[in-house]
């Protein structure tokens, strides 16, 4: 737990400093604080229940499974035509594949927790379903209004790339759908999807490039 509260601080802190990047070229982060404005609410929301820290445990699972399937894809197409990170500069492709990782590494644990602590799996489920609306339009929000200020949402290039990206041979859509909805399984575990030899072979055969929280730095 504690490996995993040092990994998402850290990841929190890279997420600041990659967006700030983004808003001095002019594309404003309008996610980070509408999730502000939601996990606000859902505190308020929260505070009258006995039950809190499960909702907030099974929201975190929630989360955590599309970031660790995300992960798992990025690491597992590493020099083929399905990978998203085939045109990106060398060092973003670094950056989003440490933060893949480190997602497949700690994609349990938040969920353990949550079963450990005496989690339903319908809340857990029910929970999933809520988050997975508000993720999908973050990132569709998000997108669209990156490419408005980009001056490039009305090229007829721009629809093309996305309907590739999300239905192409490699689309998203397939790739991820089926491993999203597993977690809809009753007997579901995190560690049932994925090859943790691709993030450990990844963080291994580029140790020199990063170094874990709390060690010392190479």
């Amino acid at each position: 737990m504690k490996g995993f509260i040092g990994q998402e601080a850290t990841h929190r802190h890279l997420h600041a400093q990659y967006n700030s990047q983004l808003e001095a070229q002019g594309l404003k982060n309008h996610w980070g604080p509408r999730i502000v404005r939601r996990k606000t609410r859902a505190r308020r929301f929260f505070s009258q229940s006995t039950k809190r820290h499960l909702y907030e445990l099974a929201i975190t699972a929630g989360y955590e499974h599309f970031t660790s399937v995300l992960g798992e894809l990025t690491l597992q197409s590493i020099g083929k035509d399905s990978d998203w990170l085939q045109h990106a500069d060398t060092p973003l492709q670094t950056l989003w594949r440490w933060h893949a990782a480190e997602e497949c590494e700690h994609k349990a644990v938040a969920f353990d927790a949550y079963q450990q602590l005496g989690g339903s799996h319908t809340e857990r489920r029910l929970w999933f379903m809520y988050i997975s609306i508000h993720f999908t339009t973050d990132v569709i929000r998000q997108t669209i209004n990156n490419l408005w200020h980009d001056h490039t949402l009305h090229k007829p290039s721009t629809w093309w790339s996305a309907l590739q990206f999300c239905f192409g041979r490699y689309g998203w859509v397939w790739r991820c759908t089926p491993r999203f909805m597993a977690y809809m399984r009753r007997d579901f575990h995190p560690n049932q999807l994925g090859d943790t030899r691709l993030m450990r072979d990844w963080l291994q055969a580029h140790s020199s490039q990063w170094h874990a929280v709390g060690s010392p730095s190479p």
